[in-house]
């Protein structure tokens, strides 16, 4: 199982191009080879060469605006093309206004929040992912809550300022 996350704006000054690839537990890449260009395979099979195998999770830098992500799965021939949802469940659900009130509280920051009375066909008025799924078979489940991601996400965005704004024309 393979997934290539492509992040693309207009407004870069460059492509960003990441690469998050799940390989087995022995980090066998052979399998890789047709989602990604020659000399990138060549290059993690060298990097791979002069890593921790014991973890699971590799991040291989191939510049500063692109980083090969490996992870490892013990059962990842019994999960081959499968498809997980991985969101937080019910004990994790969070609606806009309390995700606003959240943000609100960990920045700072507040905002005028009005009511739209006609709101769009298309909105989904109720979502809760389910992930049973990933829990029975990965044997995984949600470790941080919805306060601890943005504040989280908030002290990254603080810390990484001058990195985020060199992806914008500005």
């Amino acid at each position: 199982m393979t997934v290539q996350i492509n992040y693309k704006n207009t407004g870069l000054k460059s492509k960003i191009n990441n690469l998050v690839l799940f390989v087995d537990d022995k980090f066998n890449v052979s399998g890789l080879k047709k989602f990604i260009s020659n000399s990138e395979f060549d290059y993690i099979t060298d990097l791979l060469k002069s890593s921790d195998l014991d973890k699971k999770i590799l991040i291989l830098k191939i510049n500063s605006k692109k980083s090969i992500i490996l992870i490892s799965i013990k059962k990842f021939n019994s999960i081959k093309n499968q498809t997980f949802c991985v969101g937080g469940g019910k004990r994790n659900q969070v609606n806009l206004r309390k995700l606003t009130n959240l943000c609100q509280k960990v920045t700072k920051n507040r905002i005028k929040i009005k009511q739209i009375k006609k709101t769009s066909i298309y909105d989904i008025p109720y979502f809760v992912s389910k992930n049973v799924k990933a829990k029975h078979l990965l044997n995984w489940k949600p470790k941080t809550n919805i306060k601890d991601i943005i504040t989280k996400t908030y002290n990254w965005i603080n810390g990484n300022k001058k990195l985020i704004k060199s992806y914008y024309n500005e």
